[in-house]
């Protein structure tokens, strides 16, 4: 792994470390969840912790941010060994966790949020003067400074939310802070931008955890890496001594063909899906026009902002009609909701799984047969058999891996969980699917499942319609790629190999071409 020339504190094993894990395990029930792993923290340094879903990385984590007591093994602050009784106690010895999911109040102020539990106060009451001016501070420490301190979280795009998050984390003035998946729910550009914050935080003199899925941001701004599998330590080493495939493998137990899958089939030349002049606000005057053809994968790609989910939204019915005019397997369609889409078989595989894919408290087989309970009633009535043989032979299909598909959807593994998503609609035998950034947050090992089984699907005859801001997926998948810009369809390649600096060109500014 390569990046940026290192500084002169990189060097590994220099001084005592800012805070160390010790021979550190847990277990949950029966399940061991850590076994005698040991990771040290550096001030100055990116410390990348990797490993498939399941492999202790978030149970590593809660032990170093006092969340959770290892059941042997100890952690040491400065070399000091302590133990934290609350996630609170951590934060006094200035250890601070920023996790994928955020924990703003979103009807609180930017403000409000990020001083919620280190108020100034003068004469018994909140400094609203000191506040602010501390709120400046810390905004323009993250690159925010122009966010507006007064408007609700809410009303903030999930980006600048991320922003907020780090800004509160930094008013508590920690020295170490662990990153949890903080990508996982941002565009490349936005991802791009807080990796950069994340570097310079290191720089600054902080010791720096940071645990993703996303190997080429490790290769961005880590100094070391630790992989964990299976909740044992398989090493650690300096960044710029590993490779990319040497850190994959390692974290599978074997070697990960990196490249996609070829397609045994060529796509059929008949569209199955044809949109033409439709005219969305700000595509005006010729609106947008593309075919995705029968058997296809139609990659589309480009910015945030640029549009991409609002041409899911619009199939799906979710956008209300603009005109223009859409054929679907060569018959007139009007979106006009999603149930007339799914009657038509056209189905949405959205970008939030948690909140819009999956209700994460049933069980895995009810999720994935919950679309397709009118077809297994007779008479109103749920033949259960029939239910059972459909979540069986959708969860072996997709190699499904779960203790009892009885258990709840929650209790899956990222990767397991998107893959649920998936054959919940595939039991409905759609025309055309939609899949709206369908590898955000699962790992490498999950990734190239899911690569495998949507070239199958395209090479059984399956349209596929995927938004994706991760340019491998869209580059290595797709028979052709749409790059949209400001809402408008800025070029079409319509032929592999495709170059990934001609599709950011296009998706990034003005092209003369």
């Amino acid at each position: 792994m390569t990046h940026d020339p290192p500084r002169a504190s990189t060097a590994a094993g220099a001084g005592v470390p800012a805070l160390a894990a010790r021979e550190v395990s847990r277990s949950f029930g029966p399940v061991q969840a850590l076994s005698r792993v040991t990771v040290e923290l550096r001030t100055g340094h990116v410390h990348a912790i990797v490993g498939e879903n399941g492999a202790g990385k978030s149970t590593l984590t809660n032990i170093l941010g006092g969340v959770l007591p290892p059941d042997s093994g100890r952690v040491e602050v400065s070399g000091e060994p302590i133990s934290f009784a609350s996630p609170a106690a951590a934060l006094e010895r200035g250890i601070a966790i920023v996790y994928q999911e955020l924990s703003l109040v979103p009807d609180l102020s930017v403000v409000d949020n990020i001083t919620l539990e280190v108020q100034p106060r003068r004469f018994g009451l909140i400094d609203r003067r000191a506040q602010r001016a501390r709120v400046r501070q810390l905004l323009e420490r993250v690159e925010a400074g122009g966010l507006p301190l007064e408007r609700s979280v809410r009303e903030l795009p999930v980006a600048r939310q991320q922003l907020v998050e780090v800004a509160k984390v930094l008013a508590r003035e920690p020295s170490i802070v662990i990153f949890d998946e903080p990508t996982a729910t941002l565009p490349g550009d936005s991802a791009e931008e807080l990796l950069r914050l994340i570097r310079r935080l290191a720089d600054d003199g902080m010791a720096v955890g940071y645990i993703s899925h996303r190997l080429a941001e490790v290769d961005a701004i880590a100094d070391e890496v630790t992989v964990l599998r299976d909740g044992e330590l398989v090493w650690t080493r300096r960044a710029e001594d590993v490779s990319t495939g040497e850190v994959v493998s390692a974290m599978v137990g074997r070697e990960v063909d990196e490249a996609f899958p070829v397609r045994s089939a060529t796509a059929d030349p008949e569209p199955m899906l044809e949109v033409a002049s439709v005219q969305l606000p700000g595509t005006e005057p010729d609106g947008i026009s593309f075919t995705c053809r029968r058997g296809e994968i139609l990659g589309v790609a480009g910015l945030v902002g640029s549009g991409r989910s609002r041409i899911a939204r619009y199939l799906m019915g979710l956008e209300g009609h603009h005109g223009g005019r859409v054929l679907l397997d060569g018959r007139s369609y009007r979106p006009t909701g999603p149930r007339r889409a799914i009657r038509r078989g056209l189905m949405l595989v959205p970008e939030d799984r948690k909140g819009l894919g999956l209700i994460l408290q049933l069980a895995i087989d009810r999720n994935l047969t919950l679309p397709s309970l009118d077809r297994l009633s007779r008479f109103g009535v749920l033949d259960l058999g029939a239910e059972q043989r459909l979540a069986e032979e959708a969860a072996s299909s997709l190699q499904v891996v779960a203790s009892d598909l009885s258990v709840p959807a929650a209790t899956l593994s990222g990767g397991n969980q998107q893959k649920v998503v998936l054959g919940k609609w595939l039991a409905r035998e759609p025309r055309l699917l939609i899949l709206d950034e369908p590898l955000r947050g699962i790992d490498v090992q999950a990734k190239a499942e899911i690569h495998r089984i949507l070239r199958e699907l395209a090479d059984g005859g399956l349209s596929i319609l995927m938004i994706s801001s991760e340019l491998p997926e869209v580059l290595g998948l797709s028979d052709r790629v749409l790059v949209m810009r400001d809402g408008r369809i800025a070029a079409t390649f319509d032929e592999p190999p495709f170059v990934a600096d001609e599709i950011m060109a296009f998706a990034a500014m003005e092209s003369t071409a």
